[in-house]
């Protein structure tokens, strides 16, 4: 049960009545020359982590737990037996978001999984709830899809069972019309990746997909007993599919309520006005610049860990995640050592040139080579996203090697065989330390359609626990042993060939990916 001091009732049939109270806006950054400071910073070499990073309390609440509370899954299927698991033992709420949910066999005992869980509360009389959030487009593609295979499980429990499915605001007109499917799922998507169980939150970049069950490697980030962390997420789900179509058992859409504005009949902007507050409401309830206990089991005092949710939603206006990692970036103390990874790498223009231009940290950055990419091999014009991904790492190596930079500039390309590579974040290891006190962790590829184009979430995980320092150095040392450096010759080989095509073409295709 929900505590009314963060705005909650339940009412006797066990539906939640949101009380909005007043929204707190983040403060606006500009990435300066000169790292900034602020009250309450403190980037000293001899600084606690929660001293140096305390500042991302103006974007996001801080929920405060103990390095013991996290888990760290390093394989994809890790990542399918946990959920599979939990589904089937869950006692009062679950809830998934992604992009989709796969159609194969895998997928099939998941749901399988959730609806056993199910009859067995149903039999029992128990209260509980599912809510599942995907993107409307990726989740509505082919005649089997994320839609059919909830529709039983949906048909069985109308009451309980949620399916809510997001539609951008941004996909209308001619777009809407005339672009086939498939393609019109670059104009914009629902992306982000978390699921609740009761009180447990996974954090993920991976999608409900059978590839990402078994040889598509992302990150899995998994915190137990943080109730008030998972009421933050439930909340931030509701506010979306607020905003999105509901799924029927007759496997239509309809809007979440009658007065619902509609994404992409009538004026984008009532749509996008409407949307602002009730997406925005798990802020509203959980302000930023206020501290939260997870759980009732760690009292703020006694934390060594603190999460901050970062949400990127630049339809409506939310840019958390992209004011926070543009921070990061901006104002690490001097000598600090960054891992970036993303499994799309095509920075935004702002952090392209902080990275550059900010020399007070170095970076390894590691991303998919053109093998272990996810559209390699691919018919037709998708086959080409790989070498648009090389134009774009051969232009940064580039930029470094002319600004003088590659002594703290390494750029790794992943590739396992038989394996893709689909994993995105970011670990910080302050000066004199071995091991990361900072992770960034979740859907964004700090790429342009991460920042301006997709529904985007992740958590800042700051540690002061050694051993959840050494936890997070292993799941960094993991990925980055499948990386291979990348030098000049590199660009040379056969897979690294750009056709002419993409080389007129990339600086236009770029934005949408």
């Amino acid at each position: 049960m929900f505590r009314l001091s963060v705005g909650y009732l339940r009412s006797l049939n066990g539906r939640q009545i949101v009380l909005l109270s007043t929204l707190q806006s983040a403060v606006k950054t500009v990435p300066s020359a000169t790292p900034p400071s602020f009250p309450g910073m403190d980037n000293t070499p001899s600084a606690k982590p929660s001293q140096v990073f305390h500042w991302l309390g103006r974007y996001a609440p801080a929920f405060c737990l103990c390095g013991s509370q996290v888990s760290i899954l390093h394989h994809p299927s890790d990542f399918y037996e946990y959920l599979v698991s939990s589904s089937k033992r869950f006692t009062k709420r679950a809830v998934l978001s992604a992009l989709y949910l796969g159609t194969g066999t895998q997928e099939e005992t998941l749901i399988a999984a959730l609806r056993s869980r199910c009859d067995e509360l149903h039999a029992s009389n128990s209260s509980f709830n599912v809510r599942v959030l995907l993107d409307h487009q990726r989740g509505s593609r082919g005649e089997k899809n994320s839609r059919t295979m909830l529709l039983p499980l949906l048909r069985e429990y109308e009451r309980q069972v949620n399916v809510a499915l997001f539609h951008t605001p941004d996909l209308r007109g001619v777009w809407k019309t005339h672009v086939p499917e498939r393609w019109n799922e670059i104009v914009g998507l629902l992306h982000m990746k978390v699921a609740v169980f009761d009180d447990d939150v996974l954090i993920t970049g991976a999608n409900l997909s059978d590839q990402y069950f078994v040889n598509r490697q992302d990150r899995y980030v998994l915190i137990r007993d943080a109730p008030e962390l998972a009421n933050f997420f439930e909340s931030l789900v509701q506010g979306v599919s607020d905003v999105s179509f509901m799924l029927t058992p007759e496997d239509e859409v309809k809007l979440a309520s009658e007065d619902s504005a509609h994404p992409y009949e009538g004026e984008r902007a009532l749509y996008v006005e409407a949307a602002k507050d009730t997406v925005r409401q798990a802020y509203a309830l959980y302000p930023p610049t206020q501290k939260f206990a997870a759980g009732p089991q760690v009292p703020l005092e006694k934390a060594d860990t603190w999460v901050y949710p970062l949400c990127q939603m630049r339809q409506f206006d939310v840019r958390k995640d992209e004011k926070a990692t543009e921070e990061i970036l901006s104002t690490v103390p001097e000598g600090t050592t960054i891992h970036l990874a993303s499994g799309y790498f095509n920075l935004t223009r702002s952090y392209r040139q902080l990275i550059l231009n900010q020399k007070q940290a170095s970076y390894h950055i590691l991303m998919a080579s053109p093998k272990a990419n996810g559209f390699f091999n691919a018919e037709g014009a998708s086959g080409h996203v790989p070498a648009m991904y090389v134009q774009i790492a051969r232009t940064f190596f580039d930029a470094i090697h002319s600004g003088a930079q590659q002594h703290r500039i390494k750029l790794y390309e992943y590739y396992r065989d038989k394996w893709t590579y689909h994993v995105k974040g970011l670990w910080a290891t302050l000066k004199g330390q071995k091991n990361p006190c900072l992770t960034l962790v979740g859907s964004p590829n700090f790429g342009y359609r991460s920042v301006n184009r997709d529904i985007e979430a992740q958590i800042a995980v700051v540690t002061e626990n050694v051993d959840l320092q050494k936890r997070l150095a292993e799941e960094r040392d993991r990925l980055y042993e499948s990386g291979e450096f990348l030098a000049e010759e590199t660009f040379a080989r056969e897979d690294h060939v750009v056709p002419w095509t993409v080389r007129l073409s990339w600086r236009w295709i770029k934005n949408f990916f």
